[in-house]
């Protein structure tokens, strides 16, 4: 837990996240393609962020975290599982998971 005290209670910085996800489904099958921008921290700030996906049937479930060091743009693209029903849209932060400023 040092990492959350040296940065949280002891630093200063707050990041700011950018994030832009498309979900494409071909078949039964589906992925994820985002761009996750962390910005406003110095370079050996750490965070995992988290992804969460709504579906279509209004739940919400995370999918995973993702580690980002330093004001850094991070781009993937990722295989989802089959849901019960069909994706609408991928988020961060969804419960404010993390203390950050969101664009």
């Amino acid at each position: 837990m040092d990492w959350f005290f040296n940065q949280y209670v002891y630093g200063t910085e707050l990041p700011a996240y950018h994030f832009d996800g498309q979900v494409t489904q071909y078949g039964d099958a589906a992925s994820l393609h985002f761009k996750l921008t962390q910005s406003g921290v110095s370079d050996n700030f750490r965070m995992l962020v988290p992804i969460y996906l709504e579906l279509a049937d209004g739940k919400v479930m995370r999918l995973g975290m993702i580690q980002v060091i330093g004001s850094t743009t991070l781009e993937r693209t990722l295989p989802l599982p089959k849901f019960p029903s069909p994706v609408k849209q991928a988020l961060i932060n969804y419960y404010y998971d993390i203390l950050a400023i969101e664009n």
